[in-house]
């Protein structure tokens, strides 16, 4: 089998998909909770969280079997954690977002609303509700599959420490990305970078590849690297999030492809494209940005002064200033080559992917 990342995630997310979905038709047999709200809970979740693309446990996995780490099995149970955190927040983030559409199917707090044509708002209401206990439970069932992972790790606390300190930061991220969408202010770009750091890419990128490398006992310089790289590849991966999100139609990304025009997000598209606007088309914008209903056509306008406006140009430097410096850093790393080669692809996948 090829040992680079790309070339084995198709098998990875395969063995952490039937490990999650294993582990729930387990709690379906340990729970003694009876009636119709287990078996439609755990139904919903099971579905839900097998459906991803699992880069953030196949890496987890990959960077910690490649390090030489011999325990498939914990590893399995450590990556299959990982999703399950990942699917609890993208079930939260829906609710937040107040999104219908996830992983090209609804979102499961829209899968819990009663009145399926014009629902009411006391059904919605009620459906966040459900989903919001769904999310929670998702999250109590990662922290025991990392228990089950890490029962005899003589790293437990340095690894269950790092998990903490990274989540703790992804929702300290979320709630920046929450208030800075509600202002009328105009933010900086490092307020920007800032949320891009924490709500995604030290989660999805430099927590799953330190928390790798901790499982195998490795050395302090190669974590601190990989955690420098991770930082790097997300935040050009949310970049590249940004484009998709605008450019993209909802059928290949798998989410409402206008949401962050819909909630006023703070990206570096929308700060460009209001540096760089005319006062008119700043006005246009301002009318545009925070509305919740869009049309087809103000849509186009913003694509089109994207384009016009040189804004998807100073974000593709961005983009390269980020791409460049974690290169560097993974020519640096003291790993096999095979690892070295897979963040090189991993990182030019991260820039040119459709969704």
């Amino acid at each position: 089998m090829d040992n680079r990342f790309l070339q084995q995630l198709p098998h990875l997310k395969k063995e952490i998909t039937e490990k999650m979905h294993e582990y729930i038709c387990k709690k379906k047999k340990e729970y003694s909770y009876s009636g119709k709200t287990q078996k439609t809970t755990l139904l919903c979740l099971d579905e839900f969280v097998t459906r991803g693309k699992c880069i953030r446990g196949s890496l987890a996995y990959y960077v910690a079997s490649q390090l030489g780490y011999p325990n498939t099995l914990q590893l399995l149970s450590f990556a299959a954690g990982l999703e399950f955190v990942h699917s609890a927040l993208l079930i939260h983030d829906d609710i937040i977002d107040n999104d219908l559409l996830r992983r090209g199917k609804p979102s499961v707090y829209a899968q819990y609303i009663s009145e399926k044509k014009n629902p009411s708002l006391s059904a919605i209401d009620s459906a966040k509700a459900v989903a919001l206990c769904v999310g929670d439970i998702a999250l109590f069932m990662a922290f025991e599959l990392f228990d089950e992972a890490l029962s005899d790790h003589k790293q437990r606390s340095a690894i269950m420490y790092k998990l903490m300190r990274d989540y703790v930061h992804t929702g300290f991220g979320q709630i920046d990305d929450i208030l800075l969408s509600n202002t009328n202010a105009e933010v900086s770009l490092q307020q920007i970078l800032q949320v891009y750091l924490y709500k995604t890419a030290k989660y999805t990128f430099s927590l799953p590849l330190t928390a790798g490398a901790l499982l195998t006992g490795t050395s302090k310089e190669i974590v601190r690297s990989l955690e420098e790289i991770g930082n790097d590849m997300g935040i050009v991966f949310q970049m590249r999030d940004d484009e998709i999100a605008l450019f993209q139609n909802s059928g290949e990304v798998g989410k409402p492809i206008d949401s962050d025009i819909r909630k006023n997000t703070k990206t570096f598209i929308r700060y460009y494209l209001y540096s760089e606007s005319t006062p008119k088309e700043k006005k246009m914008l301002t009318s545009i940005f925070n509305k919740k209903q869009l049309t087809s056509v103000e849509i186009e306008l913003v694509r089109a002064l994207a384009v016009s406006t040189g804004a998807l140009k100073k974000i593709t430097t961005h983009q390269r200033m980020y791409m460049e410096r974690a290169k560097q850093n993974i020519q640096k790393l003291s790993v096999h080559l095979s690892i070295k080669s897979s963040l090189d692809e991993l990182l030019t996948y991260c820039v040119n992917r459709t969704s």
